[in-house]
């Protein structure tokens, strides 16, 4: 008898490790199994591991009715399962009785307050030398909060299932069964009909007017639609065109007895859903594509790589559509130790295409990198400090923040960083917010467009305009000019960006009729974006991820060549049920190295500290990442193996001190030679004196001492 292949995926073709799963109303994690039992963790809750046979999956007692539904990431797991069971429906307020929404706001407000509580208490034991479980910081918090742990899981619950949305949240206190009406096959081809039939245009729509057709074509035909039960795989698809034909009336299709037959009521989906599904099916950057060229086409999947202002018209909300660019700011500021080193800083701006405001900036010294982009997408997420704007004098609101759906970047090589795409899909705690859609699109001569770069012109104006140090134009005489100009500090440059923001932000935009925090107030309604608490958890999801995963040995964590240890490390055991080796995420930030952040399974365990960097009154020495790579140089250029590199750590601030030394020599030096009577000045024999004693046996130390005196290079 010849074997057929199984058409029905297996129980273990579903439980695979780190997918997800919705059982009993509730959502889990696989963490681990073997051949008869499982482990799972509820998200809810994660230091939470339950051991069950996989056979309890399917016991009716078990599963309350209803099989579990399982995905390989969050997303999909809510797609499959609002496909299947729609949510309450987020009613108008005025419908909405004041009890539940009394009740809703507690529920919102009292899992914000734990989450509060667990990061202060975690704090203040971490700064003596505690590390404390997930479960005895929340019984900590609940009990100084007066709440219980049961209660509280519950709240979080509710808030995950409704992503924090007030009014869903109170929709569901109504009746346990609103709404929860199964999806059936005619509306999931409906659906799937009109994007089809309407998403697919040049110039594209957005899902708000896809649901503004949908709604339409539902009314004028009387809410029918083709039931697939009658007609079956032979979907007439001349009937699909005459009920999208909005000439036609459905009293003129039902004409025809055969039409009217395979017709029949179908309910509309909501707004909510609808984005969701969509947004699930063709935002997804690992799916996307393929999904797009299979239904509609290359020349559709083409289009999404559109610059941005297609965007700012495709756009019915902020936080839809963000863009990160990069700009040398035109000025050079000096070392607050020597104030005689001038360099320039890289700004990064993450801009929102509904409102056109700036949604987030970091201003670093280095090229840009996944910093730039990580450091922007922190300062971006969070409520701005109005408090540090006061200190600064800088007078205005900028009330824009918030997590993005979609943050499109360029398709240049630092940003494809598996630490910015790890960073993008934690950010949404297990569900509880949205992720972050990374879109790389390809690089355009015009960049992001005339948007974007307007603003960056007039930052440039008014830089030249009014800062000492400003570079006038290209032509070397201008820039030698700047660079002997500089004064101002990298503070100085920092409150100068936010001043400008600001302004831009409280400004008249032309083509909007209303300035940038205006549109941002109208498209947001009211709404407040939801983001999480930010915690230490969620500040060490901003540290670089390192690309390796490592095991803890008897010596703590290896890397650097150090080994990293802290008493939080000891509760994490070393082996699964398995026996295998449990690996551990590593985050740590490239300026200091000698502190580690700890992750399992993507959760923030602990902080580890080096043994090998460790003072004798107990601190720590900070060493960044740059420092490391020049004392493995030493240690080289010793004829010793770049391990050893810790020991070349003092050699090094020696080695910086020496150099500083002669730096200052030789601008004494020079400046003497231009107090003469008779000298006059010349640039290029001071940039040659200084280079001369700043021969350094590291090549990138050299040109940091010395490249900024050449005239000829900046540009």
């Amino acid at each position: 008898m010849a074997r057929t292949r199984r058409s029905v995926a297996t129980v273990e073709d579903n439980l695979k490790l780190g997918w997800f799963m919705c059982w009993q109303n509730h959502i889990y994690r696989i963490v681990s199994r073997n051949l008869v039992f499982i482990e799972i963790e509820d998200t809810a809750a994660p230091e939470v591991i339950i051991t069950l046979r996989m056979d309890e999956l399917y016991k009716p007692e078990s599963r309350n009715g209803s099989p579990p539904i399982f995905a390989s990431t969050l997303d999909k797991l809510r797609a499959e399962v609002s496909i299947v069971y729609s949510t309450p429906k987020p009613t108008a307020e005025t419908t909405l009785p004041q009890w539940a929404i009394n009740k809703a706001e507690t529920v919102i407000i009292k899992v914000k307050q734990v989450e509060r509580e667990v990061d202060n208490i975690q704090r203040d034991e971490l700064k003596k030398g505690n590390t404390l479980t997930r479960t005895e910081l929340l019984d900590a918090a609940c009990h100084n909060l007066k709440i219980g742990r049961s209660t509280y899981y519950k709240y979080d619950d509710l808030m995950r299932r409704y992503y924090g949305k007030r009014d869903a949240i109170a929709a569901s206190f109504l009746h346990a069964n609103r709404d929860h009406t199964r999806f059936t096959d005619s509306q999931i081809h409906f659906v799937d009909s009109a994007i089809v039939h309407y998403y697919k245009r040049t110039p594209a729509i957005t899902k708000g007017s896809l649901y503004n057709f949908l709604e339409s074509d539902h009314t004028r035909n009387n809410g029918k639609w083709i039931d697939l039960s009658k007609c079956g795989a032979n979907i007439p698809q001349d009937l699909i065109l005459e009920l999208f034909d909005s000439k036609l009336s459905i009293e003129v299709i039902e004409a025809n007895p055969e039409k009217k037959r395979l017709l029949s009521p179908v309910e509309l989906p909501s707004r909510a859903w609808l984005y969701t599904y969509v947004n699930n099916r063709e935002k997804r950057p690992d799916e996307g594509k393929a999904l797009i060229v299979e239904r509609y086409g290359e020349d559709a999947w083409e289009h999404e790589q559109m610059i941005f202002d297609t965007f700012v018209s495709m756009a019915t909300r902020p936080l839809q559509f963000v863009f990160a660019d990069h700009h040398r700011l035109k000025v050079f500021v000096v070392d607050e130790e020597t104030r005689s080193e001038p360099r320039r800083l890289w700004l990064t701006v993450l801009i929102d295409a509904y409102s056109r405001s700036i949604l987030g900036f970091a201003l670093l010294y280095e090229d840009p990198c996944i910093e730039s982009i990580q450091q922007a997408l922190q300062n971006a997420i969070w409520q701005k400090s109005k408090a540090e704007r006061e200190k600064l004098g800088i007078q205005g609101e900028w009330p824009c923040y918030g997590i993005p759906l979609q943050l499109s970047l360029d398709n240049a090589w630092n940003h494809h960083s598996h630490s910015l795409e790890d960073l993008a899909k934690e950010i949404s705690m297990n569900g509880k917010y949205n992720s972050i859609d990374l879109v790389f699109r390809k690089p355009y001569k015009a960049r992001y467009g005339a948007l974007i770069e307007r603003f960056f012109g007039t930052l440039s104006a008014r830089i030249k305009e009014r800062l000492e140090g400003a570079i006038q134009s290209s032509h070397p005489k201008d820039i030698r000019n700047a660079a002997q100009k500089a004064c101002l500090l990298y503070p100085d440059i920092y409150r100068f960006i936010l001043d400008e923001i600001v302004t831009y932000q409280n400004t008249k935009h032309s083509e909007l009729d209303m300035s940038p925090n205006d549109k941002w107030e109208q498209g947001l309604q009211g709404e407040i974006p939801a983001v999480p608490y930010p915690s230490i958890d969620i500040e060490r999801l901003f540290w670089r991820l390192h690309h390796q995963r490592r095991e803890k040995n008897q010596k703590g964590v290896s890397l650097f060549g150090m080994h990293y240890w802290s008493p939080g490390l000891s509760k994490v055991s070393s082996k699964d049920i398995n026996g295998k080796s449990v690996k551990l995420g590593v985050r740590y930030n490239p300026s200091d190295i000698s502190l580690l952040a700890i992750f399992r399974d993507g959760k923030y365990v602990c902080d580890v500290r080096a043994k090998e960097l460790r003072l004798a009154n107990n601190e720590y020495k900070s060493v960044s990442l740059w420092e490391r790579e020049l004392a493995k140089e030493l240690a080289r250029n010793d004829g010793k193996a770049a391990r050893d590199w810790v020991a070349y750590l003092n050699g090094l601030r020696e080695l910086f001190d020496q150099r500083k030394a002669e730096k200052k020599e030789a601008q004494r030096n020079a400046r003497k030679s231009r107090a003469k009577p008779s000298s006059k000045i010349n640039v290029t024999e001071m940039g040659q004196a200084l280079e001369q004693t700043a021969v350094s046996q590291d090549e990138e130390y050299n040109r940091y001492i010395t490249g900024f005196t050449r005239p000829s290079s900046q540009h």
